[in-house]
């Protein structure tokens, strides 16, 4: 259905959204690819599209291809933090997550502001049971934010019911 609404309207981002999602669904990455990088002739600064086209080169094998993607979308506006978070969360999609950390990691950097991104890397760190890393997260986040103080404690409160998160 998706592909012969294509071809009446070869333009239409949901028609080629959808088609991109089913061919997607079926593991025929090599066609879902092609119809991102057409829509990307069209619209060349949709950083989702080329995010995802990441995420698709990195489901076909290509992950080279993948990883200089999203250097290129990061590379578009590298002060945007926002195109760290966008990246960083394509990636978690597809369980990178030591990518998905240095992601923020140089998003942090770029921003030049210590607590940039602690919230995600406090919960990225505690899903890896990386406790000591998600308290230090936390505590920069309550440092800069007095104010979210309530937020890290519910944070903390998740692994702290642990043993080996007591001790981080």
């Amino acid at each position: 259905l998706y592909e012969y609404l294509c071809t009446l309207e070869p333009n239409n981002f949901l028609f080629l959204d959808g088609l991109q999602r089913s061919y997607t669904q079926i593991k025929e990455y090599d066609k879902a690819i092609r119809v991102i990088r057409r829509w990307l002739i069209v619209q060349p600064r949709d950083v989702n599209k080329m995010t995802t086209l990441g995420g698709l080169y990195y489901d076909s094998g290509a992950e080279e291809a993948a990883d200089s993607v999203w250097k290129l979308v990061i590379a578009t506006e590298p002060q945007s933090m926002q195109l760290y978070r966008i990246v960083a969360n394509e990636k978690l999609e597809h369980r990178l997550y030591d990518q998905c950390i240095r992601t923020y990691l140089d998003g942090r950097a770029a921003s030049k502001t210590d607590a940039e991104f602690a919230d995600e890397l406090g919960n990225l760190y505690s899903a890896l049971q990386q406790y000591s890393s998600a308290t230090t997260e936390y505590l920069r986040l309550i440092k800069t934010t007095p104010e979210q103080l309530s937020l890290v404690q519910s944070r903390l409160s998740i692994f702290t019911a642990k043993p080996e998160g007591i001790r981080a």
